[in-house]
């Protein structure tokens, strides 16, 4: 549960984002308050950025760490 007393939302959307906003997803579908709670949040009221990977998980190998991107930077990394 995000919410005391609430459920988690096992489905949801679909989710119209206006310009210039954004949609905030937590990284634990059952323990994240995130817009599906809170709504969408306006640029203007995102004052950090992501700059590196502190730990990263390859789920199709066991979940072991992926050690090449542990630690490393999201400058100049293609998507």
């Amino acid at each position: 549960m995000a919410i005391n007393g609430v459920p988690a939302m096992r489905t949801f959307g679909p989710v119209q984002v206006p310009d210039g906003h954004y949609f905030m997803m937590g990284d634990n579908r059952d323990n994240s308050f995130d817009s599906r709670y809170f709504g969408t949040v306006a640029r203007g009221q995102i004052v950090g950025r992501a700059t590196s990977v502190v730990l990263s998980l390859d789920k199709k190998n066991h979940w072991r760490p992926r050690w090449n991107r542990t630690f490393s930077s999201l400058e100049n990394k293609a998507q």
